[in-house]
């Protein structure tokens, strides 16, 4: 089973070092760099939906 995606895009603007982290990482990992630009939302958004008492649950 494939996943489908409803794509929206994103511009964001890092810092220069944000970006060699996350080149980094991706060279290491062998992930794409968007893959753990998601990866990092949903981590960031469980940390605050935990703390958080009636906040929407991801899909």
């Amino acid at each position: 089973m494939s996943k489908q995606w409803v794509s929206k895009r994103l511009t964001i603007n890092l810092a220069k070092i944000e970006m060699e982290l996350l080149a980094a990482v991706s060279e290491k990992t062998g992930r794409s760099i968007t893959d753990l630009v998601r990866e990092s939302i949903r981590i960031t958004y469980k940390e605050f939906a935990h703390s958080e008492k009636n906040s929407p649950r991801l899909p």
